[in-house]
């Protein structure tokens, strides 16, 4: 330890000095000027601080990566060789035969002979060619079998009476055609008789004909009548078989 002086120090509640009461607690007094022998410190002078720039930060962009040039991998090509197919020799057209034309020859058709009409069918003949009914067409539709065929006739004024016969059935038939007033109604009748039994008749306002009458008179002789309003006509017994 050394034995150079201490310096003194006052505090506030130290008396006075010089009362000289060892109870009394005396000022630190403090000297002016350094005391001997103890070495002056020097008390740096404050000064303003340095004023610092604003710093602004700089964006640096990251360093792209440059792709190493090196040799790169070339594709291996690959080369088909396609075989062009072997053309076949193609058929030499033939010459076609010329078809053979075959004549046929149309027989010659001979005309067959108009057979002769009696006095009855042409009479038929003439009443059809304004009536578009004929007695054929009335008595075969008369319900007693067909092939029915003019057997004689007698006319009137305004028709002309029928007597037909069917040898497949045995039935003979009278039809009364009308030659005037066709397509009108008007009076207009038909009867048939046969010998030793069997009779029909018609008779009313009919537009066409009068008929069918049907009698079944196979072997028996037969007799017809018929007429219109005004005039009458027919047959006596004939055609016995």
């Amino acid at each position: 330890m050394s034995d150079a002086p201490h310096p003194q120090v006052t505090v506030p509640w130290a008396t006075s000095p010089g009362t000289g009461d060892s109870d009394d607690v005396l000022p630190l007094e403090l000297p002016t000027e350094n005391p001997t022998g103890v070495p002056s410190v020097a008390v740096p002078t404050l000064t303003a601080a340095p004023t610092v720039p604003p710093v602004t930060p700089t964006r640096t962009a990251p360093a792209r990566k440059r792709p190493t040039a090196g040799p790169s991998a070339r594709p291996t090509v690959t080369v088909t060789t396609t075989r062009k197919p072997t053309e076949r020799p193609k058929p030499s057209a033939s010459a076609k035969p010329t078809p053979t034309r075959t004549v046929t020859k149309t027989p010659t058709v001979k005309p067959k002979p108009t057979p002769t009409k009696t006095e009855a069918e042409r009479e038929a003949a003439a009443a059809q060619a304004s009536n578009p009914y004929s007695p054929q067409q009335v008595c075969n539709s008369g319900g007693h079998g067909s092939g029915f065929y003019v057997q004689r006739s007698a006319s009137f004024s305004g028709g002309t009476t029928y007597q037909l016969y069917s040898a497949s059935s045995g039935y003979n038939c009278v039809v009364t055609m009308k030659t005037t007033d066709i397509g009108k109604a008007t009076e207009v009748w038909a009867s048939l008789e046969a010998q030793g039994g069997g009779s029909d008749s018609d008779r009313g306002s009919y537009k066409y004909y009068a008929g069918p009458v049907m009698v079944y008179a196979k072997g028996k002789c037969v007799k017809f009548a018929g007429g219109g309003p005004t005039d009458s006509t027919g047959g006596d017994w004939a055609n016995c078989g």
